[in-house]
Parts: structure tokens; C-alpha cells; sequence
């Protein structure tokens, strides 16, 4: 007979310990300082009204959706599988850790925004309803990376319904229970949060502790031996690779996979497809930035202008971070190129150029056109061309100072992402750079409202645009024309983190 408390005991160490894994030594500081940003940012809009601090939480959401949306089941790493679902414990026991601990941080966030809304006489329907969407959003952003593509998009539905509401009608988001805390709020809360729990398929979530290999694979790592014919219809649609280096580099940069279901004689079964992932991008950016323009034409306002297009910049900026960042976790180092090992980097970092140039040209082109009504977003535009020079670069070098974990034999990481200070700095150095890149955006926009000091904006904004481009220009140039030691620090970094 187990003593008293005894399965509270086990469940806080399986916790703590997961905790333990999950965060660096630097994570109490990047807590900190996550939280004393989230403070600033809020005080900086000193006086805004409930609807208003609603609004940027669900800002935050969008972020939280489209960062699981794209990680997908990188999120999940083969060391978490290894362990976890090998060991005795239950899958729904880790999912929970898995949420308790993401819980926690969002908990963080969600009260520096709207701890100021609370009175004594409502502080406990506050802390149900901080309760409440903190486990929703825990839940959510835990449980899709452990997913196939039907069962997670529930969850980025939920995030799409309220970060919308967020900004359509700010009261009818359960986040605003967190600015008006009331009895109806805090259960309007308490049941999305449970409707979270009820949509995960359970079946599948407990064939994680048998299976999982199989559910996470890869289709093609995982075929049974059909017969010759069969295995030569899998495998076909594979590229051609080229045979020069640039142009190895260039296919594998450009096409990408997806799991298509193929009827055979033998049934059916999933392989993966070869697919032109840059051509694919470019017609999903040209989609967006097409909507996006269509749907500016009937904002009649400068601030309603202005805080549209700042807002979707933001968005694209995170994008094409994640993306660049994520990118470098794909790579297999110095195999194919090791006579030259800086030709791989410096033909990656080039390709990876001309594809953000070839994805990013509808946005620069809507920013621009857009202009025309709206004389400020031609700044934006302008910072999107710096992204272009300077993400793959910057991608490069984040990676290698992060420590983010290589991606390998069944496209999982080899390791879980550490919460540390150096992933927060380069989260700061991010963000200090989109904010470099928006100030000629702001002083173009405050020209407007300033006709005494218009001229001089106008031309500071000039002059820092054009700063801006030469140095981003310039630093992808010299970086691939002669940045052997940066690539020897990147390589011996990346060395350290077991890439090979």
C-alpha cells in the first residue's frame, strides 16, 4: 500500500524533473526578462483600456499559432520519445507535464498584460480565468506537435477563433475574462480549457507508448519490403540533384517533400512526394499579400493603415526567422562539399538569398503598391529587401549560438529546445532588429502628423533605409566573399552540438 501523498510525490518529481529538462541554467533569467518585456510593452501603452490589452494577447496568440503550425512535430524530439514513451509512464501523465510546464510560462505573460485590471473583489474569478486560458493555450500548443494534421488543426482553429474575436470584438474573446474577471467569464474559460482536454483523439495518444516510431516516421523509412515494382513507383519523383556543388545546393534548397496516399495493387499506402517547395511559396505569398492588399483598400484611416500593415510586417518578420533558424536544423554538414567546406555555406547562404528574395516579392510589391495610398509602407517594403540579405546570414549564426538541435533520422530533433538566456538574447537581437527595421515606418508615419517637423522625418527615414540596406547588403556579401572565420566558428559550434 503506497503511503499517503504518495502519487502526489511522483507526480511533482516526473514534474520537476521534466522541467528540469526542459529549461537551461539561463531559464530564470529569460523568465525575467520575458516577463519584464511583456511589462514594458504594456506600461509603454500607458492607459490603454481593456479592449486594447485584449488585442495584444491576441496578437500573442496568432504568434502561438503559427508557431505550431510550423513546428509541427519538430516541436517533438527523439530523445522525448526515446524516453518517455518507452518508459512506464503514461502518455496522457506527459502530455500533462508537457502543458504544466508551457502552462506556466503562459501564465507569466497572460498576467503582466492584465494584472492591473484586478481588484480584490474580483481576484478570484481573475485567477480562475488566468487558470483557465493558460491551461487552453498550454494545452493547445502541447498538444498539436503530438498530432497528424487533422486532430491539430482543432487546436489552431481555437487559436485562430480567439485571436480573431481578440481583435473583431475584444468581449466575446475568452481572454477578455482576464480584464473584466467575472462568474461568466471564468466558466467561459473553464470550457474551452476542457473542451482542449475532450478533442484529443485518446486512441491515438495512447498508441504514442506503443508506436510511436511508427506514427512520427517518415512513410518511406518506414515500408515494409513490397515487391521491386512496388519500391520503384515509391521511390520515384526523386530530384535531380545536378552536378556542380552550386547546383546540388540550389535543388535540395529548393524542393521539398510531402506524404501523398498511392493506390497500388498491394493497397494503399504513403510516400513521400518530391514537391517544389520554393515554387509552392511563392504562390502562397503572392495569395497573402494579393488578400492582404484587397483587404487594406477598405481601411480608410492612417492609424487603422498604419497598424495593419505594422502588424502583418511583424508577422512576416517572425516568419521568415522561424523559417531561416528552423532551416539550419535540416542540414548535413560538409558531406557532399568537404573539398571546399565553405563553399556549402557560402552557396546555402546564397540560395537561401534568392529564395527569400523570390518569396518575399509579392509582399515588397503589395508594400509598395500600397504606397501609393499610403506613402509610409514603402518603408516596410524596404525592410523586407534588409531580411532578405540578412536572415540567411543571421539564420547561420543563431542556430550556432542557440544550440538548436540537428534533425535527423525520422525528421525528429535529437534532443529537446532548451528554454536558455542565450535563446532569449537572440530573441531581444531579433526584436531590436524588426524595430531597427519599422522606426523609418514610425517616423514616416508621425511625418504626417507633424507638418512643422515633416521635411526632417522624411529624411532622417531616408537616410535610415538606405543605411539599413547597404549594411545588410554588405554584411551577406563580405560574410560570402570572405567570412572564413565566422564559418569556422559556425562549423566548430554546430560540431559541438553533434551535427553531421
Amino acid at each position: 500500500m503506497s503511503r499517503p501523498g504518495g502519487r502526489w510525490r511522483r507526480a511533482w518529481r516526473k514534474y520537476y524533473l521534466y522541467f528540469k529538462q526542459s529549461a537551461g541554467r539561463g531559464s530564470i533569467a529569460s523568465i525575467v526578462f520575458l516577463v519584464a518585456l511583456a511589462v514594458f510593452v504594456y506600461r509603454g501603452g500607458a492607459g490603454i483600456g481593456p479592449a486594447a490589452a485584449v488585442q495584444l494577447l491576441g496578437f500573442l496568440m496568432a504568434l502561438a499559432a503559427l508557431s505550431s503550425a510550423i513546428g509541427g512535430r519538430f516541436v517533438v524530439s527523439k530523445s522525448e520519445i526515446d524516453f518517455y514513451f518507452a518508459a512506464p509512464i503514461s502518455p496522457w501523465e506527459y502530455l500533462l507535464m508537457r502543458a504544466a510546464v508551457m502552462g506556466l510560462g503562459f501564465a507569466l505573460v497572460l498576467a503582466s498584460f492584465t494584472f492591473s485590471f484586478t481588484t480584490l473583489s474580483n481576484a478570484p474569478w481573475y485567477a480562475l480565468a488566468l487558470l483557465a486560458n493558460s491551461a487552453s493555450l498550454a494545452l493547445a500548443v502541447a498538444g498539436a506537435p503530438l498530432l497528424p494534421w487533422k486532430a491539430r488543426s482543432l487546436y489552431l482553429a481555437y487559436f485562430a477563433a480567439a485571436a480573431a474575436l481578440s481583435f473583431v470584438d475584444p468581449p466575446l474573446s475568452p481572454l477578455y475574462g482576464l480584464v473584466e474577471p467575472s462568474p461568466i467569464y471564468a466558466a467561459y474559460s473553464a470550457a474551452l480549457a476542457a473542451a482542449m482536454a475532450v478533442v484529443m483523439p485518446r486512441k491515438y495518444v495512447e498508441e504514442l507508448a506503443t508506436n510511436a516510431y511508427g506514427l512520427f516516421g517518415r512513410p518511406s523509412e518506414l515500408m515494409p519490403p513490397y515487391p521491386r515494382r512496388m519500391a520503384e513507383a515509391v521511390m520515384m519523383g526523386r530530384p535531380k540533384l545536378g552536378r556542380t556543388p552550386w547546383e546540388v545546393v540550389w535543388a535540395t534548397t529548393a524542393l521539398g517533400a510531402r506524404v501523398k496516399t498511392v493506390k497500388t495493387p498491394y493497397g494503399s499506402v504513403e510516400v513521400l512526394q518530391r514537391i517544389n517547395a520554393l515554387k509552392l511559396g511563392v504562390y502562397i505569398s503572392a495569395a497573402t499579400a494579393a488578400l492582404y492588399y484587397a483587404a487594406t483598400l477598405f481601411i480608410n484611416d492612417e492609424i487603422g493603415l498604419a497598424i495593419a500593415a505594422g502588424f502583418v510586417y511583424y508577422i512576416i518578420q517572425f516568419l521568415i526567422a522561424s523559417f531561416s533558424i528552423g532551416a539550419v536544423a535540416g542540414e548535413r554538414l560538409w558531406l557532399s562539399l568537404s573539398a571546399d567546406p565553405y563553399a556549402y555555406f557560402r552557396y546555402r547562404s546564397l540560395a537561401r538569398a534568392a529564395s527569400a528574395a523570390a518569396v518575399l516579392a509579392p509582399w515588397i510589391a503589395a508594400y509598395a503598391v500600397q504606397s501609393l495610398r499610403f506613402g509610409p509602407s514603402l518603408y516596410l517594403a524596404a525592410g523586407l529587401a534588409s531580411a532578405v540579405f540578412l536572415y540567411p546570414l543571421v539564420g547561420w549564426i543563431a542556430a550556432a549560438y542557440i544550440g538548436v538541435p540537428q534533425i535527423r533520422e525520422l525528421g525528429l530533433p535529437q534532443r529537446q529546445q532548451t528554454l536558455s538566456l542565450k535563446a532569449t538574447l537572440i530573441g531581444a537581437a531579433g526584436l531590436a532588429y524588426v524595430a531597427a527595421t519599422m522606426a523609418p515606418f514610425a517616423m514616416a508615419v508621425a511625418a504626417s502628423g507633424l507638418p512643422q517637423l515633416s521635411a526632417a522625418l522624411l529624411l532622417a527615414a531616408d537616410v535610415w533605409t538606405g543605411a539599413l540596406l547597404a549594411l545588410s547588403a554588405a554584411s551577406l556579401a563580405v560574410a560570402v566573399a570572405a567570412g572564413a572565420p565566422l564559418w569556422n566558428w559556425v562549423a566548430d559550434k554546430l560540431a559541438e552540438e553533434g551535427y553531421v
